[in-house]
Formats: structure tokens, C-alpha cells, sequence
């Protein structure tokens, strides 16, 4: 009957408008979560995602003294204990590519480290590492190793995408044990520390057999 009444003949009806207002689904700290994944792979890091656990002696190295954050049932020896850091599994990355012949590398990842079994005192960073050269010697680039303002460059990267106002942080020339005394620094808002950057000690580069010169932050 339609066919032969006539599809021109059906008048037409708009559809009724939702009124409702879209809102994200996603939570604010989710958003800016997003944002700085986004600026830090714009800036040439790769994205790895590594175990959230680790070698008691390598996260003793890294700060991770607390024994309640021993395993009781580890998938291996080697990973018995919770990260307090996201910096060794970076480098233990950065070896493993090293070693099948690409040294100059960067990458980073975000996730969780552990400082207790407490929930406060689970904290979510953002953690970055770079390797050898910036970019091999062609003729548009010339070659030049990464130093540590390649690190604050990647920090302040971060910092910025998250949304925090880094026009009026305070940089000051200290920082962990596992970073060069001289080539690092922390990133302060007031008596909050938002981030903390350098290059890798010459003694936890060697731990790791890595010649290359290597970089890191932790936001």
C-alpha cells in the first residue's frame, strides 16, 4: 500500500530531540591519565607495560625496604616483591633491546608503585627512561646523546598535560639515590613533589650492564 500510495506522500517529522546533556564517562583523573599518555608518545617515547612486581634486590635498590611487600607465593624468584618503582622494569627493557641491537631507545609507562600494603600508600606515576642518542646522524639531524634535559623535558611534558601549572614550579638540584648527584633534580610545587628527573647513576648503569648513557623521570 506504501509503495503504491507513494513514499512522497508521507510527511516528513523531525526526531525527538534528546534533551539530556552528554557527559565523559570518564573521571577526571582518567581524563588527564589519557592526555599524558598522549603527550609523552607524541614526544617519541613507546608505551611498555611491565610486571608490577619485581626482585626483592633490585627494589631494594630502588627504596622498596619494606618487607610486607614480599610475595607469599611468587610466580618466580626473580619477582618476589612489589615495585617501589617503575624505573628498574624501564631498564631492564632498555637491556633487552639494547641487546638485539637497538640502544637508542625511550620509553615509559604508567601504573601503580608500592611503598606499603596500605591503599594510600599505593601511588600512580608516570615513569620515563631514554637511551643513547636522540636520533641517528642523517642529513637533517645530527647526532647528540640524551642528557638530563632530556628527562626534565619529558617530566615538564607530563606535568603539563595532567594540567598542572608548571609555569610556577620550583626546581631543585636533588634527588634520589639511583639518579647522577649532579645531573638531576625534583620538581616541586610549594612542599609537593610532582616529579623527579636526571641521569641514571654511573654505579645502577653499570648494575645493569648498560653502556649507552640512560635518563629518567618519575611523575
Amino acid at each position: 500500500v506504501l509503495r503504491i500510495h507513494g513514499y512522497d506522500n508521507i510527511p516528513m517529522v523531525p526526531l525527538p530531540g534528546n534533551k539530556q546533556r552528554f557527559t565523559s564517562v570518564l573521571s577526571p583523573t582518567q581524563q588527564r591519565t589519557r592526555q599524558t599518555r598522549r603527550a609523552l608518545a607524541a614526544s617519541g617515547l613507546q608505551e611498555v607495560v611491565t610486571w608490577s612486581f619485581m626482585k626483592q634486590k633490585k627494589a631494594q635498590q630502588f627504596g622498596g625496604n619494606n618487607e610486607a611487600l614480599l610475595l607469599t607465593n611468587p610466580i618466580s624468584e626473580d619477582l618476589n616483591m612489589m615495585r617501589p618503582s617503575i624505573i628498574p622494569n624501564l631498564l631492564d627493557t632498555i637491556k633487552k633491546n639494547s641487546d638485539r641491537g637497538y640502544p637508542d631507545t625511550g620509553f615509559f609507562e604508567q601504573g601503580l608503585i608500592y611503598h606499603s600494603p596500605a591503599p594510600q600508600d599505593q601511588i600512580n606515576v608516570f615513569a620515563t627512561v631514554r637511551a643513547g642518542n636522540t636520533a641517528p646522524k642523517n642529513a637533517f639531524h645530527t647526532e647528540r646523546a640524551i642528557d638530563v634535559y632530556d628527562a626534565k623535558a619529558d617530566a615538564l611534558t607530563a606535568l603539563k598535560a595532567a594540567g598542572a601549572p608548571v609555569d610556577n614550579v620550583q626546581i631543585e638540584p636533588k634527588a634520589p639515590a639511583w639518579y647522577h648527584p649532579g645531573k638531576s633534580g625534583t620538581i616541586r610545587l610549594g612542599k609537593q613533589i610532582l616529579a623527579t628527573f636526571g641521569e641514571l647513576h654511573p654505579r645502577y648503569r653499570k648494575d645493569y650492564s648498560l653502556k649507552q648513557n640512560v635518563v629518567a623521570s618519575e611523575i
